[in-house]
C-alpha cells in the first residue's frame, strides 16, 4: 500500500490546525521529518490521554499505518468516523482507508503497541472493585454486597463505628474492611476506602442499594481503558408514603477509572470530582441500573437519616457560606421533611447565591420550588417557577407536571390539561443530571390531574378513563380512589365502582386508612361496598370476624345506605373502639385530662404515647392543642404542622396552626393554611376561619380581602372583635365613616374593651366629630385610667377645641 499522499495530507493539515497545542505540533511535525514512527505514536497517544482531537487521532492513524498496526489503524478509523460534525472530506478520506484496511490481513497487535488498543477501548476485560462506607448495617448489607458479587473483583467496606455484626457479614463476603473514625464528613469516610482498590474501575453503593441484574452485561462487556472517565447510573429510589409505593430515579455518577485524580468532596450531598484541571475525563452514560430502598418509611424510621443530613448541610453552609449547592441541597431536605415554608427559603437562597449562573441542579431546584410553593397554596408564583425551570428544558417532565398543578390551583383546567396531556407524551426527557425525577409523574400522578381536571370541564366520560388507567397503575393512592369512584357516581357506574372497591382486598393499609376509605364510600352512598371493604381488609389481615361483629357491620351499612349517616358513624365509631389496644386506652385518658384543663397530665400522657411509637395525625393534633394552653407556641407549632401533613383534610388542625401562625406573626402562612381550609368548609363547621382568616389578611395589609371575610363571618352576628377589625380594615383604607358606625356597634355588643373607644374616638377626631370623639376616649379612661393613646387622644380633641375657640 502507498500512503505517501496520505502523508502529505497529513503534513499540511497539521500545519494548519488551530485546534492542536504548538508544543504537540512542533514535535510531531519533528517526528514526521525524522520518520520516527514509533516515538511519533507515542507522542499522540499521550496527547490524545489529555485531549480528544480529532486531528491528533489523524496523525495516529497515519502513524499506525506505516507501522503496519493494521487492526490497530482499522479500530481508530472506525473510531475517528463517529466523531460529531465530522467535515465530509475527511470522512471520505478516512471511507477510503477503511475500505483499503479491510483487504489486510488482521496480524497479532505487537505488544509495543499495546497501550494503543487500550486506548481504543481493546485492552481486554476490566476488573471493578466496590467501595463503600457503612454504620450498623447488618439487616441490608448481605443484600447489597450479594447483588454485587457477580461483577466486582474486589469489596472495599469502610466501617465508621458499627456496634452490630455489620464488620462481620462484609469479612465473610470476602471484603476488606477499615476501620474509620466518624468525623461529620462523608467525603472523608468515602475517600479513606478509594487508596485500597486494586480493579481498573471503581463502583460504590451505599448498603441500602442493590445492583440491578440487568447490570450485569455492562460489567461483563467493560474493557480496560488508560483515558480516566467516569460513568452515569441510574439510580431508581423506592418511596412509600402513606402505604403508597412508588418510585422516583435520578442519574449519578457511580463508577469511574481508578486513578488517583478522582476523589470526593462536600461534607454531605458528597461528589466525586476529578482534580486534575489539566485532564478532562469524559462523562459517560451506562447500562447501570441502582434500586435504592433508603427512602422506604420503615428505613427512614429506623435511621435518623434525615436529621443527621439537616445538621451537616447546615455545618457544610457555616462553613461555605457562598455555596448555591448547599442551599439548593437544604432546600430538598426540608422538602422531604414536608417544611414547604423553610424549602422555599433556600431554593431562593439558593438562586440568589448562583447570580446568573446556570449548573445541571438548578433546573431541578426550580421544579422542587414550584411544588413546595403549590403546596403553600401560592399557585401564581408556583406556576412562575415551573415556568422559569422550562424555559431552559422544556421537555421537563417534573416541571411541565408543576405548571399543570399550579394551573390547576389557579382553576385553569383548560390548561392544565394540556400541559398534564404534553407530560405523558412519548418523547424522551434523555438523560437529567442534578436531581430526581418522580416516577409517578410518568404515569399515574398525571393521569389523575389529568382526571380531575376532566371532571371540573364536565368532561366525565374522558375522567373516567384517565382515573381508570391511574388507579390500575396505584391502587393504594386514596386520592385516585376517591376521584375515580367520585367520576364512577357522576356517571351512574356503580357496577364499576363495586369491581375496583372488590379490588382493594390485596391492598395493604392503615387502620386509618382503612377508616378514611370506609367512611368515604359510605358518605358517597355505597354503604354495602363500605361493609365488602371492611370485611375484605379484616380477612386480609386474619382477623375473624365474629356474628356479633358481622351484624354490626350490616348495622352500619344499612344505616348509610338509609342515608341516617349521623347513626352510621357513631356506630362505626363504637364499632372501632370495641378493637381498643393501649394506644388508644393512654390516648382516651389523655383526652380526658385535656378537657378537664389538667394540661400538663395531659401533656405527660401524649408524649408517652408518642414515645410508644404512635404517629397519627391526631395525635399530634392534640398534643398540639395541649401545648398550646401551656403557652408553649413553637412546639404547639410543630405538631400541628405534622398533624397538617398527615391530614391536610382535617379543619381543627388547619385552624389551631393559623392560630399558631398568627399568634407569631406569620401571617403569610396563616393565609396559605386557611384559605385552602374555608374552601373545605363547604358546610360552615368553623365559621370562625373566615375571622382569623381576616386577621392574617389584615397583617399582609390586604385591608379590603380581610373585609370581605369578616362581612362573611359577621352575618347577623353581633362579635365585638369581627365588628371592630371591620373597623380597623376600613380605617386603614381610609373610609373613615363606615369604620366609625363598626367602632361604635363593638362598643354595644362589648363596652368594656378600652381599645374599642379610642378606635372609635381615633375615626370621630378624622371627620371632625370633637365632641364625641372627647367623650369615646372618656370611656377609654373610665375602664383604664393608665390607657395612654386614650389620654394622648383626649389632649389632642381638648387642645384642638381650644384652638378653635381662639380662632
Amino acid at each position: 500500500m502507498d500512503y505517501k499522499d496520505h502523508k502529505g495530507d497529513i503534513q499540511e493539515s497539521l500545519k494548519r490546525s488551530k485546534s492542536v497545542s504548538k508544543p504537540f505540533k512542533a514535535g510531531a511535525l519533528a517526528l514526521l521529518k525524522k520518520k520516527d514512527y514509533p516515538k511519533l505514536a507515542e507522542l499522540c497517544y499521550r496527547y490524545l490521554l489529555k485531549n480528544a482531537d480529532f486531528e491528533a487521532g489523524r496523525l495516529l492513524l497515519y502513524t499506525l499505518l506505516e507501522l503496519k498496526q493494521f487492526k490497530l489503524a482499522r479500530l481508530l478509523a472506525e473510531s475517528l468516523l463517529k466523531t460529531k460534525g465530522l467535515h465530509r472530506t475527511y470522512a471520505q478520506k478516512l471511507d477510503t482507508v477503511l475500505d483499503q484496511l479491510k483487504k489486510e490481513k488482521d496480524a497479532p497487535v505487537d505488544p509495543a503497541y499495546a497501550y494503543i488498543q487500550a486506548l481504543l477501548g481493546q485492552g481486554g476485560q476490566a476488573t471493578v472493585s466496590l467501595c463503600m462506607i457503612v454504620k450498623d448495617e447488618q439487616d441490608q448489607l448481605p443484600k447489597c454486597l450479594e447483588s454485587a458479587k457477580p461483577v466486582v473483583s474486589q469489596m472495599v467496606v469502610v466501617d465508621t463505628g458499627s456496634k452490630d455484626a455489620t464488620k462481620e457479614i462484609a469479612a465473610c463476603y470476602g471484603a476488606k474492611v477499615v476501620d474509620f473514625a466518624w468525623i461529620d464528613d462523608f467525603s472523608a469516610a468515602r475517600n479513606a476506602g478509594l487508596q485500597y482498590a486494586t480493579g481498573d474501575y471503581i463502583l460504590f453503593l451505599d448498603a441500602d442499594e442493590r445492583l440491578d441484574k440487568q447490570s450485569y452485561a455492562f460489567f461483563k462487556n467493560l474493557k480496560k481503558n488508560p483515558l480516566p472517565r467516569s460513568y452515569f447510573a441510574r439510580i431508581e429510589n423506592l418511596t412509600d408514603k402513606n402505604h403508597v409505593q412508588s418510585s422516583a430515579v435520578h442519574y449519578s455518577t457511580r463508577m469511574w477509572t481508578n486513578h488517583p485524580a478522582f476523589r470526593f468532596r462536600g461534607k454531605v450531598h458528597e461528589n466525586i470530582t476529578f482534580l486534575d484541571s489539566k485532564i478532562k475525563p469524559k462523562r459517560l452514560s451506562s447500562d447501570i441500573n441502582i434500586l435504592h430502598t433508603g427512602y422506604l418509611e420503615s428505613a427512614m424510621e429506623k435511621k435518623s437519616k434525615l436529621d443527621r443530613n439537616l445538621a451537616l448541610l447546615q455545618a457544610a453552609i457555616a462553613e461555605e457560606p457562598d455555596n448555591a449547592f448547599h442551599e439548593y441541597n437544604l432546600g430538598v431536605q426540608y422538602m422531604v421533611m414536608h417544611e414547604s415554608s423553610k424549602a422555599v427559603q433556600h431554593f431562593a437562597l439558593m438562586e440568589q447565591k448562583l447570580k446568573n449562573s446556570k449548573p445541571s441542579y438548578l433546573l431541578f431546584g426550580y421544579s422542587h420550588w414550584s411544588s413546595c410553593l403549590h403546596k403553600l397554596k401560592q399557585y401564581e408564583q408556583a406556576e412562575a417557577m415551573a415556568q422559569k425551570a422550562l424555559e431552559d428544558k422544556p421537555d421537563f417532565k417534573d416541571a411541565m407536571f408543576n405548571l399543570a398543578t399550579a394551573q390547576m390551583g389557579l382553576k385553569q383546567f383548560g390548561e392544565a390539561k394540556a400541559n398534564y396531556q404534553r407530560v405523558l407524551e412519548e418523547k424522551e426527557e434523555g438523560i437529567m443530571l442534578g436531581g430526581t425525577m418522580d416516577g409517578g409523574v410518568r404515569g399515574w400522578k398525571t393521569l389523575n390531574g389529568l382526571g380531575v381536571c376532566c371532571m371540573n370541564l364536565e368532561q366525565e366520560e374522558e375522567a373516567v378513563g384517565h382515573l381508570e388507567k391511574a388507579f390500575s397503575q396505584q391502587k393504594n393512592a386514596l386520592s385516585v380512589l376517591f376521584n375515580l369512584l367520585l367520576a364512577y357516581k357522576r356517571t351512574g357506574r356503580k357496577q364499576e365502582a363495586a369491581h375496583a372497591v372488590s379490588g382493594l382486598k390485596d391492598c395493604a393499609y392503615s387502620d386509618a386508612q382503612i377508616r378514611q376509605i370506609a367512611q368515604r364510600l359510605q358518605k358517597m352512598g355505597f354503604g354495602q361496598m363500605a361493609l365488602a371493604f371492611l370485611k375484605g381488609q379484616q380477612a386480609r389481615q386474619k382477623k375473624k370476624l365474629d356474628p356479633g361483629q358481622l351484624d354490626r357491620l350490616n348495622e352500619i351499612a344499612d344505616s348509610y345506605a338509609g342515608q341516617k349517616s349521623e347513626q352510621g358513624d357513631k356506630l362505626f365509631d363504637q364499632y372501632y373502639q370495641e378493637q381498643e389496644s393501649e394506644a388508644e386506652t393512654l390516648g382516651k385518658w389523655a383526652l380526658a385530662n385535656l378537657k378537664a384543663k389538667k394540661y400538663e397530665k395531659a401533656e405527660k400522657i401524649f408524649e408517652k404515647m408518642l414515645q410508644g411509637g404512635t404517629r397519627h395525625w391526631s395525635l399530634y393534633h392534640n398534643l398540639g392543642v395541649t401545648k398550646m394552653s401551656l403557652e408553649k407556641m413553637d412546639q404547639a407549632r410543630d405538631l400541628f404542622e405534622k398533624a397538617h401533613r398527615q391530614n391536610p383534610q382535617s379543619l381543627a388542625t388547619c385552624l389551631q396552626l393559623a392560630k399558631c401562625y398568627l399568634h407569631q406573626k406569620q401571617f403569610d402562612h396563616a393565609v396559605g393554611i386557611l384559605e385552602g381550609a374555608v374552601d373545605m368548609d363547604k358546610d360552615n363547621v368553623f365559621p370562625q376561619m373566615q375571622m382569623h382568616l381576616a386577621q392574617a389578611l389584615f397583617g399582609q395589609k390586604k385591608y379590603s380581602r380581610a373585609l370581605q371575610h369578616i362581612q362573611d363571618f359577621l352575618g347577623d352576628k353581633q362579635d365585638a372583635a369581627a365588628l371592630n377589625l371591620a373597623g380597623l380594615c376600613y380605617y386603614r383604607l381610609k373610609d373613615y365613616e363606615p369604620a366609625a358606625q363598626y367602632f361604635s356597634r363593638a362598643t354595644e355588643a362589648d363596652n368594656r374593651v378600652p381599645a374599642y373607644f379610642v378606635n372609635l374616638g381615633n375615626c370621630l377626631k378624622k371627620i371632625e366629630n370633637f365632641g364625641d370623639a372627647k367623650l369615646a376616649y372618656r370611656c377609654a379612661l373610665m375602664l383604664d385610667q393608665g390607657d395612654p393613646r386614650a389620654r394622648a387622644g383626649l389632649e389632642s380633641v381638648t387642645l384642638r377645641e381650644a384652638f378653635q375657640t381662639l380662632s
